[in-house]
């Protein structure tokens, strides 16, 4: 058990990592190190599963940043206007009258303009749009995106796969984010007192606190 807090406690660290360096460019690895209280070398090997295992685009150029495409353009969007502008697009991919070409192209292009570390979950909230009827894991996936943007718990129910955790835990998320292929939510469980992370395709539903 220990074991795992500390897998959840650097993979944590490591996303705020790579949220404080796409938010300050240039950010030199003694800078990283004071900030997070490590050595250079837990920094660097940090810095390695980022560009490696996470594949982001990181480069050392007067500092770390995330490269991006000459022409790249990042609007600065909060997650509540994120949040707003996902809703406003489900809206619009059920609706027939709109020309749904026309909406497919601006869905494919729509995740550059954000900062690059969220647009791996914006790509993902938006691959069930325009579907009435989602697969299970999309409608997790988007009612734990909801969660995650109005800062609200939410009460997971586990399947079988993922035993040893708590039954039906209460979580307040703190992220989503993708790893090795699959994404996870860590947050901290009501019932535990600690930070845990949970396999999303682990989740059967998910129930919004004012819905408990």
């Amino acid at each position: 058990m220990e074991r795992d807090q500390l897998a959840i406690d650097r993979l944590s660290r490591i996303w705020a990592i790579i949220e404080h360096i796409a938010e300050n460019p240039g950010t030199s690895r003694r800078r990283l190190a004071e900030r997070y209280a490590l050595s250079e070398r837990q920094v660097q090997e940090d810095l390695r599963v980022i560009r490696e295992e996470l594949r982001f685009p990181l480069v050392r150029h007067k500092g770390y940043r995330f490269s991006a495409g000459r022409d790249h353009v990042v609007l600065d969007f909060t997650f509540s206007e994120a949040r707003a502008l996902i809703s406003a697009l489900r809206l619009a991919a059920l609706d027939r009258a709109v020309p749904q070409e026309s909406l497919r192209s601006l869905l494919s292009k729509l995740p550059a303009v954000f900062p690059l570390h969220l647009q791996p979950l914006i790509r993902k909230s938006l691959e069930s749009l325009g579907n009435p009827e989602p697969a299970i894991e999309e409608r997790v996936f988007l009612a734990l995106t909801e969660a995650l943007f109005e800062k609200r718990p939410v009460r997971l129910h586990l399947s079988a796969r993922a035993g040893g955790l708590a039954p039906d835990p209460i979580v307040e998320p703190h992220l989503l984010m993708p790893y090795l292929g699959s994404w996870y939510l860590v947050g901290r469980c009501r019932q535990k007192k600690r930070v845990m992370m949970f396999k999303v395709e682990s989740i059967e539903a998910v129930t919004l606190a004012s819905k408990m």
